[in-house]
Order: structure tokens, then sequence, then C-alpha cells
């Protein structure tokens, strides 16, 4: 059905929002708040953070070949090269790391 718009009906005052602040401080709130976020989800213990980043490079490789199959073929074959060196590297160097949720072992 047709959304009917009545053009003859009494305006309606909107609701106005704050001004926004000026744009110094909406820069130091935004880098504040990143900061807190970083400092936040950095891991405690060395061991830790290499974890994550095994697991973020197993992301990492993954988006690779992704994008190796979705774009041109310029493009994809080295994309999906890119994903077979850097799952190489980590088989090579951490053949005995099993990552939770990584779906490799």
């Amino acid at each position: 059905m047709p959304r009917v718009v009545d053009w003859t009906a009494e305006p309606v005052e909107l609701e106005t929002a704050a001004p926004a602040p000026p744009p110094e401080q909406r820069r130091r709130e935004t880098v504040e708040a990143l900061i807190g976020l970083v400092e936040d989800s950095r891991p405690s213990d060395p061991e830790s953070q290499l974890a994550r980043a095994l697991l973020e490079q197993r992301t990492m490789a993954w988006q690779f070949r992704r994008l190796g199959r979705e774009v041109g073929r310029d493009l994809g074959w080295r994309a999906e090269s890119v994903a077979d060196e850097i799952e190489r590297a980590l088989d090579r160097f951490f053949p005995d790391v099993e990552l939770a949720g990584s779906g490799r072992a």
C-alpha cells in the first residue's frame, strides 16, 4: 500500500540535539577513547600477545585469500599468493601451535 503524506497537517516541531562540541574537543575525546580501548584490550603477558598476533595473521591470510577470489585476475593471484606465504611462514615457525577458533591445527 502506498504511503500517504498529509501536506495539510500542522507542522511538528522536532527536538533539536545539543550543539556539536568544537572540533578540538571531539578530536581529544576520540583520541582518549581510542587510547582507553587499546590499553584495555592489550593482553598482559607476552605469550598471550603472541597468540593474539598469530590469530590475527591467520585472519589476515584468510582475508587475502577471500579477496583474491573477489578481485580481478591481475590482483587475485597475488592476493592468494600472499595468503599462501603467510600460512607457510606460520606453519614453518609455529608448527606446534594450535589456535582456538582458527580452524587450523
